[in-house]
């Protein structure tokens, strides 16, 4: 095929495979969790020094280690869904220009606001990462500098901790606050997002009946196998659009293992409320937790 109709495509320079997920160095100081006042306040510790004098019940250590592990999976689906999304961003639609083919105005109804998704969720996963470090900071694994996706979350299995999760190290958790601070911004960002979802469908499926097009697809996708489990670009474009739903299945779990007089009980309820009113019909949507963490699979 000629040059001018279409050129090979390459990771783009700067972009190594092993870090293509929320990595420490890219993380900008600009958006330093430490300097978030609302994570740290509404977290107080009344009564946390004569609870560990007695120390949890067995029922009490259940809920530590469920909340421990519904944390971690909140983690891992954040750092997921940042991974994906990078390569929404970095492989296809930052390598457009190799596909003269693909009209500037068809890339632009594609991806959308793709470049404003990727910058909010990679902010927001390390805003939820200082949070879990402040709940396990002696964690080795957390507090390494991450190489990949999937070594961003917190240990797997708390029981290795032979005492298990500390009471006192759970009320200073603050997920609930944090996401109650950024749910304003999150919801404009997606729906922008999703505002022109059903459009950019049907000129994805337009602009692949160009042989140029679909060559260039075919090529951002063997790149992006070797980055994440979904490379197909439909289905990345599709995983926006679910993402709130699957915090609210997280969320809902985590509820579940809060005691009622944890302190950030309150702003968990309040981010229940606020997902279940920007969902489009809370009853029409059903994952499971374990699917949460997975990529959609085609009908």
């Amino acid at each position: 095929m000629p040059d001018d109709e279409h050129r090979s495509i390459n990771v783009p320079e700067g972009v190594d495979s092993n870090e293509f997920g929320a990595t420490h160095e890219e993380y900008s100081h600009d958006s330093d969790p430490s300097q978030d006042e609302t994570v740290r306040e509404g977290v107080g510790s009344e009564g946390l020094d004569e609870k560990k004098s007695q120390g949890p019940t067995k029922e009490e250590q259940h809920q530590l280690i469920q909340r421990f592990l519904a944390i971690n999976n909140l983690l891992t689906l954040e750092s997921t869904f940042v991974g994906n999304m990078r390569v929404v961003r970095d492989i296809y639609k930052g390598t457009t220009e190799a596909c003269p083919k693909l009209a500037p105005e068809s890339a632009m109804l594609i991806f959308r606001n793709i470049d404003e998704l990727v910058d909010f969720h990679f902010s927001f996963f390390f805003r939820l990462r200082f949070v879990a470090l402040s709940y396990h900071p002696s964690n080795p694994r957390l507090s390494a500098q991450p190489q990949n996706t999937k070594e961003i979350t917190i240990a797997s299995d708390p029981t290795n901790n032979p005492d298990g999760p500390e009471d006192a190290e759970d009320r200073q958790t603050s997920i609930g606050c944090l996401f109650v601070q950024h749910m304003e911004q999150m919801e404009a960002v997606h729906e922008d997002f999703s505002r022109g979802s059903d459009l950019a469908a049907v000129c994805l499926r337009v602009v692949q009946d160009d042989p140029a097009v679909k060559i260039w697809l075919d090529e951002c996708n063997e790149v992006a196998s070797h980055l994440v489990t979904c490379p197909q670009l439909d289905l990345l474009l599709e995983m926006p659009l679910q993402h709130m739903a699957r915090y609210l299945v997280l969320i809902d779990k985590l509820l579940q293992f809060t005691p009622a007089d944890h302190p950030d009980r309150p702003s968990l309820m309040s981010t229940r409320t606020s997902l279940e009113a920007v969902l489009p019909s809370s009853g029409t949507v059903t994952i499971t937790p374990e699917e949460s963490l997975h990529a959609p699979t085609t009908s």
